[in-house]
């Protein structure tokens, strides 16, 4: 029994950091491919728009891993809610 349990808490802990991890990559992904268009065409445009899609990029990235971690968290702590409330309604 106890091995069960132990088992499902490192589930637990490791499917939302395994999912953030995942964020992470499409983050980075988009980082790149928002460079290689800065890069492509540096020439073309003002330097100072490319700077600033490069600022705003990064910032929209953190707010939207920020945003998953938070939704995570929350999705974790209402399982934990639900869990309770079913060990309340045994008999």
């Amino acid at each position: 029994m106890l091995n069960k349990n132990i088992l499902a808490n490192q589930w637990a802990e490791s499917v939302p950091l395994w999912f953030a991890t995942r964020v992470d990559m499409v983050s980075i992904f988009t980082m790149a491919l928002v460079s290689s268009f800065c890069i492509v065409y540096r020439k073309a445009n003002d330097p100072v728009m490319l700077s600033l899609l490069l600022s705003y990029i990064l910032t929209l990235q953190g707010i939207t891993i920020g945003f998953v971690r938070m939704l995570i968290d929350i999705e974790m702590k209402m399982v934990n809610v639900k869990r309770c409330l079913s060990l309340l309604e045994i008999p």
